[in-house]
């Protein structure tokens, strides 16, 4: 899990005419773990560290930044505690019945349904998510929460009441009954008793309490897609300009919780290796899955094949690293260039061009 600084909400789209001219600008305050609440209505801190100076990150670069501060997800959050103290502190008629006794932090534990541990696993992860905690904690999702009786606004209310039981710290462990049950009626993946992936049930709950608190209503309709002249004026742009606009097109239809703290963005180029056209695309990102090299991978770099050398083991940014190791795309996988108007042989790259708040 990483943290990073805040930064000012991106500019504008600009014109389609003005995209060459359009401009990042960037703000550098050291944004903190725990936050205040106004974080949470408004995107100005999730982005890509502007200390950075805007360039995309591999692994080694956001070592040597310091933009990694690392935390273990469970550690206690210092303004949880405060609150948990106050409250215990208080006299029994003015105590706030959200709020956990600050000797129970975070203990309470979950009960199986036959092989649910990969939900219940998920679950102790975000609600040792400090922010995440908070938001629901405070009530501040009633007012985000999208009321049209779905499925999925069933999952966001009952997401809310688990934590709110497992931070009172009345019982050692509860039985999440009723998230389970607002999770089978949403999906059928989940429905049974069977054991699934942990990975995908955190994609699915986080896309679900997206959509269920997404802050945009009513969602404008999709953005068009480029032109040829425009892409081209795109392809002009610095990677931060670049990046800057597809977020902001992105956040135009798309602002949560979830993307406030766990949604970042990924840059995928294509370079032709003939006339060295490009083609950049970006996405956007809530779990980031990165290869583990070896050291007689083609992924390796010549750190990864000397630390396995001396039997040390990969650490994660290495694993980033490979991940953003260029490809070389030949024979049947070569690129149809869009200037050569024929299949070429190129490369390809996915980099990180915006750090989440919290990086699963």
């Amino acid at each position: 899990y990483a943290q990073q600084p805040q930064q000012q909400q991106p500019p504008p789209m600009a014109p389609r005419s003005q995209m060459q001219q359009a401009q990042l600008q960037t703000a550098s305050p050291r944004a903190s773990m725990h936050v205040q609440p106004a974080f949470y209505t408004h995107p100005v801190a999730a982005g890509s560290d502007p200390s950075l100076n805007g360039r995309m990150h591999a692994g080694t670069n956001l070592r040597s930044s310091g933009a990694y501060q690392h935390q273990i997800v469970m550690q206690p959050d210092p303004a949880m505690t405060q609150m948990a103290a106050h409250a215990t502190a208080a006299p029994a008629s003015r105590r706030t019945s959200h709020l956990p006794d600050s000797a129970a932090y975070g203990a309470t534990g979950l009960k199986n349904f036959g092989n649910t541990c990969f939900m219940n696993s998920v679950i102790q992860c975000l609600a040792g998510t400090g922010p995440m905690t908070r938001y629901f904690m405070r009530g501040e999702w009633k007012k985000d929460l999208l009321r049209d009786s779905s499925a999925r606004s069933d999952v966001a209310v009952e997401f809310a009441r688990l934590l709110e039981s497992m931070w009172r710290g009345q019982y050692a462990s509860i039985s999440p009954i009723g998230f389970r049950a607002a999770v089978a009626k949403c999906s059928e993946q989940f429905k049974g008793n069977e054991q699934e992936d942990a990975h995908e049930f955190a994609s699915f709950l986080l896309d679900t309490l997206h959509e269920s608190l997404n802050h945009v209503r009513p969602r404008p309709p999709p953005e068009r897609e480029l032109t040829a002249d425009e892409e081209l004026q795109f392809e002009r742009l610095s990677d931060a300009q670049q990046a800057a606009l597809q977020w902001a097109r992105f956040t135009r239809r798309n602002w949560s919780i979830v993307t406030s703290i766990f949604q970042g963005q990924i840059q995928s180029r294509l370079t032709c290796l003939s006339c060295k056209h490009t083609s950049t695309t970006y996405h956007t990102f809530s779990e980031l899955s990165v290869p583990i090299p070896s050291g007689n991978s083609k992924q390796s770099s010549a750190l990864v094949r000397k630390s396995q050398a001396r039997n040390a083991p990969v650490n994660i940014y290495q694993c980033l690293d490979a991940y953003s190791e260029t490809e070389t795309l030949d024979g049947d996988n070569k690129w149809l260039c869009p200037r050569c108007k024929t299949k070429r042989k190129a490369t390809k790259r996915l980099l990180v061009a915006r750090l989440p708040l919290v990086l699963i």
